[in-house]
């Protein structure tokens, strides 16, 4: 053991205990002799000090198996930038310092001074190793990526929707990413100094734009942002709040020429200019709802510039307004629905009955003019109550004798929304309808054993009032105690009633344009006193009739007590709700519409504008609106369906080429070839519980003759031009949603819409594309049965 008192004199003791702390660490770490620090061994005689350490400071063992020496490495920084120093200290200098990896993972001086690289390499941890003598300790220390910096970004001021930009500055990595207002934006890493970015402004257009360049991990990074600017055209839209259907845009500003605008991505026909503002034309959907974006678009389509306009309310939704429309009008017309759309289902009902009729008696009007007021006209609603009146109150013309029918027409029209009362008066009169059922010159007999004519007798209570049988209120009927149905009336009551419609006969002609083998069909019958059986009668077994009345005081008796049975209110009520909401209503809805036929809330009965309205509004016919189900709705018969076919696509006629088409399946207009009508009301579904009346006329023959007779429909006249659905929504997309929420009333079944793009997309030419999509549409039994 060395003796430090061999080494210094005692005359200088603050200098020889400098040298002695001195001459303790030489000796300690060059000889190894053991000093007060020195640590024990194991029993062994193995070193219990480990051979490295990568936290921050490391020691390490002699390579020769000696005492272990306590050799460390701190680093100033566990973790260093790319580009960055650190400065590493060894517990005991003069050792030789080295980076296992060479450049890529930086450098270090003998100083321990180390120097990180400019670029991350594939493993951010990198080892530095210190040697002294024969031993070795190593640290690690953890590489980050730069924190950038962003100078310049160019161009600054962006004047189209899409710009690539270079952004400039510092510390950039592969891995950079530009982001604009939060959003990662396509990168392209250039070099330690530049990025290429694309930025693309979407609507609604931001009003800052600010840009940052992030450096993912390790050590990830952001930069300051830099602000562009935007250099896009703006202005404003007049109206400021827009309704739907063809609208007119007014846009102010100083737009150039080779920029037009869009609603929603159609776009819009530019038509005029003026300093300040330009003026554009085109189609918002009227279905849309909340707001609308109207951009300005170049002839690449790109958006320089758009604005939010909000779309005005309505009272209902378009596709309620739809369904209504199948219902309260003649088919899916656009016009018509947009219209119930602003004012409501019941300010609509109270508005057509308001309208005139249609028909007139007084010109030679044609089956034409009536095809063309259920497209073109405003009537719409007492045309369908009158079409619905005909299924059961039914004229005989002969086909194609329209003269005939049109004063039938007429007639209805102008009673559709009066009282029931005189529906009835009308049929007794009407020598088309009391024609057929051989009144015109039923005279009284004066042999007990020679009745008059019984049919219109029997008929007007069998078909067009009350039915055979009695009813409950709500149309089921009524039973006797052995379960059998109860007759309405006996055969007392119809010899009686045929007495008391005696004395009538044709008027004489006046009217050339109405009159058929010398028949005047535009004027009533006419009485003959001369000729009615003016005795008492008895009627359903307790109405007695007095004698001494004339003709028309018999037949009003008769009708009154007609109105007053007990199955009239429930047989016309049903009946009613058959031809304008469902085939097959539920007992509960009958009811409701019965006690309103009863009583309107004012003490009359039979009030037909009460009635109608009650059934168009009922919460039975309004469930639909917003919870369609699979078993509601009626088939459209032949002329509805003409009708609803010629509303969709807007044909109206300018020649007498599709009077033809209701003929040709199963229904001629005004001749359904029986007294019964075209259908009966009580008609069951072939194999099913289901009455619903029109499929009677459903047969394998007309249904192929529909497909027929709409393709004629849709190809053979066009006297409007090109139709709205075609203009309006000129894409394959477009249509099919025209056609989901016009036709459909929004409930077109996915499958079918797959159907028709994929049928339609194949077809290039858009006209033959819209007929293709039409057909397919208007074919469908889900738009034959109206729900």
């Amino acid at each position: 053991m060395c003796s430090t008192s061999q080494l210094f004199p005692m005359q200088r003791p603050k200098l020889a205990a400098v040298m002695i702390a001195t001459i303790v660490i030489v000796c300690y770490s060059l000889t190894g002799c053991a000093g007060p620090a020195s640590k024990p061994t194991s029993p062994s005689g193995a070193s219990s000090g480990s051979g490295s350490s990568s936290s921050g400071s490391s020691s390490s063992t002699s390579s020769t198996g000696s005492s272990p020496l306590p050799l460390t490495l701190t680093p100033q920084n566990p973790s260093v930038r790319v580009g960055g120093n650190d400065k590493i200290t060894a517990s005991t200098p003069g050792g030789t310092w080295s980076v296992p990896g060479g450049a890529s993972n930086g450098s270090i001086d003998s100083a321990g001074n180390y120097v990180a690289p400019a670029v991350l390499p594939t493993n951010a941890a990198v080892t530095v190793d210190y040697q002294l003598n024969q031993q070795t300790v190593s640290t690690t220390i953890t590489l980050l990526n730069p924190v950038p910096t962003l100078a310049s970004v160019s161009p600054a001021n962006l004047t189209s929707t899409t710009t690539t930009v270079t952004a400039s500055g510092s510390g950039f990595v592969p891995t950079s990413q530009v982001v604009l207002n939060g959003a990662a934006v396509p990168t392209t890493y250039i070099d330690r100094s530049h990025l290429s970015a694309v930025i693309t402004i979407t609507d609604p257009v931001p009003s800052d734009l600010n840009v940052v360049v992030s450096n993912p991990n390790p050590g990830a990074a952001v930069s300051s942002p830099f602000a562009l600017t935007l250099g896009l055209h703006t202005f404003q839209v007049s109206p400021a709040v827009l309704t739907g259907g063809a609208v007119t845009i007014r846009a102010g500003a100083a737009i150039p020429g080779n920029l037009h605008l869009s609603i929603n991505g159609q776009d819009m026909i530019r038509e005029a200019d003026a300093p300040g503002w330009t003026t554009s034309v085109g189609y918002l959907p009227p279905w849309l709802t909340g707001s609308v974006t109207v951009s300005l678009r170049d002839q690449d389509e790109s958006v320089w510039a758009s604005v939010q306009v909000p779309i005005a309310p309505t009272a209902i939704p378009f596709d309620v307004a739809a369904r209504f429309a199948t219902q309260a009008a003649l088919g899916p017309n656009i016009n018509v629905i947009q219209h119930i759309q602003n004012i409501g289902l019941s300010a609509y009902v109270d508005e057509q009955m308001a309208q005139p009729p249609a028909t007139q008696i007084d010109i030679h009007d044609t089956l034409t003019h009536l095809l063309t007021q259920a497209v073109d006209g405003n009537s719409l609603l007492r045309i369908r109550v009158a079409l619905g009146i005909e299924t059961y109150i039914p004229g005989e013309a002969w086909a194609g004798t329209y003269n005939q029918g049109i004063p039938w027409e007429a007639k209805l029209e102008a009673d559709a929304f009066g009282n029931y009362r005189q529906i009835l008066l009308d049929a007794l009169g009407d020598p088309n309808v009391a024609g057929a059922l051989n009144l015109p010159g039923n005279v009284a007999s004066n042999d007990p054993n020679v009745h008059p004519d019984q049919n219109l007798a029997r008929e007007i209570m069998q078909q067009f009032s009350m039915g055979s049988n009695q009813l409950n209120d709500d149309g089921t009927l009524v039973l006797d105690a052995n379960g059998n149905p109860i007759p309405n009336y006996d055969t007392n009551t119809i010899i009686d009633a045929s007495r008391l419609l005696t004395g009538w006969n044709y008027a004489t002609p006046i009217n050339p344009g109405f009159t058929l083998y010398g028949v005047d069909y535009s004027q009533s019958l006419v009485a003959n006193e001369s000729e009615h059986d003016s005795g008492p009668k008895t009627l359903f077994g307790n109405v007695n009739i007095p004698a001494g009345q004339t003709a028309e005081q018999d037949r009003q008796s008769f009708v009154e007590a007609i109105m007053n049975q007990q199955s009239t209110a429930p047989y016309v009520s049903r009946i009613l709700i058959q031809r304008l909401v469902k085939s097959n209503p539920t007992p509960a809805y009958v009811k409701r519409i019965t006690e309103m036929f009863r009583d309107n809330g004012h003490g009359v009965s039979g009030d037909m504008a009460a009635v109608i309205k009650a059934i168009l509004l009922d919460p039975e016919a309004r469930e639909g609106d917003t919870n369609p189900r699979a078993d509601d709705g009626v088939l459209q018969d032949p002329i509805l369906f003409q009708l609803f076919v010629q509303n969709a696509i807007h044909l109206s006629n300018t020649d007498d080429q599709p009077d033809y088409i209701p003929r040709g399946i199963g229904e001629s207009m005004w001749a359904p070839g029986s007294v019964f009508g075209y259908f009966r009301p009580g008609f069951m579904i072939p194999g099913t519980q289901i009455n619903s009346p029109e499929f009677q006329l459903f047969t394998t023959p007309q249904v192929i003759g529909r497909s027929g007779a709409l393709m004629w429909l849709l190809t053979g006249f066009n006297p409007n031009g090109i139709p709205p659905l075609e203009t309006n929504f000129p894409t394959l997309p477009q249509l099919i949603d025209a056609l989901n929420h016009i036709v459909y009333h929004g409930t077109m079944p996915q499958y079918e819409q797959d159907a028709i793009q994929a049928y339609c997309s194949t077809i290039q030419d858009p006209n033959q594309r819209f007929l293709a999509a039409a057909f397919i549409a208007l074919n469908s039994d889900n738009f034959s049965v109206v729900r």
